[in-house]
């Protein structure tokens, strides 16, 4: 099987100020972003987030818990800067 997978993501600029989005589900499940962007000096910009990921255990078919439930946090950081004309698309 052969194939191309392309990530496009939106530069720093691009989403400047702030985001919050919450989301959650009948089945223990919740999902939440924070985020916030803003400029730095003439040249540049950046974002910074933070989401959080909470899936409850999945149910046997006699109604046990799987026990397979869990949460993950993570966090992140970016910077774009324009340079020169040479170094924006």
């Amino acid at each position: 099987m052969n194939g191309v997978i392309n990530i496009i993501t939106k530069n720093a600029k691009a989403t400047s100020g702030g985001l919050v989005s919450a989301d959650l589900g009948t089945t223990e499940n919740a999902h939440g972003l924070v985020q916030y962007g803003g400029q730095i000096g003439q040249t540049g910009a950046y974002r910074v987030f933070d989401k959080y990921s909470n899936h409850g255990s999945s149910v046997f078919p006699n109604g046990t818990s799987a026990g397979d439930g869990g949460h993950m946090s993570h966090g992140g950081f970016r910077s774009d800067w324009d340079l020169s004309s040479r170094d924006t698309p």
